[in-house]
């Protein structure tokens, strides 16, 4: 394994950690309808205890040039549009006014019951197509 493949896993390793895994991301995406940035904050908020102003903005806006950072105000707005985006789903962010962002554990609760539900989906169509495939083959 080079270093370079090294880095890539333990970046991957990170990401999912903190709750920014591209696979993760996208499944908060179709699960909510969420556009890429709101299900980034949202998933930090799911996988974390509590998210900071700091590491929120540099999750989200670190990787661009700093000529190119948005002002730090963009994360109340981020926030603002996240909860719009979630609120008919009884999911909640509550905040800690000046330090960050939790979810509480029940938000927390439903979102893992979505991704479970999900789950089960997946599979059940993947036993029907094996059966069907069966079914077509003669067996």
């Amino acid at each position: 394994m080079t270093d370079v493949q090294r880095l890539q896993d333990r970046i991957e390793q990170l990401e999912h950690v903190l709750g920014v895994g591209r696979s993760f991301t996208d499944r908060l995406r179709e699960l909510f309808g969420l556009e890429t940035e709101k299900a980034i904050v949202l998933g930090m908020l799911y996988k974390r205890e509590f998210v900071t102003r700091d590491g929120l903005y540099t999750v989200l806006y670190g990787s661009r040039p700093e000529c190119d950072w948005p002002d730090e105000k963009v994360l109340d707005l981020q926030i603002f549009m996240l909860r719009r985006a979630i609120k008919s789903t009884g999911v909640t962010i509550t905040t800690k006014w000046g330090a960050g962002w939790y979810m509480p554990a029940d938000s927390k609760a439903v979102i893992r019951g979505r991704i479970e539900a999900q789950q089960l989906e997946v599979a059940a169509v993947a036993s029907l197509r094996d059966r069907r495939l069966a079914f077509l083959d003669g067996r």
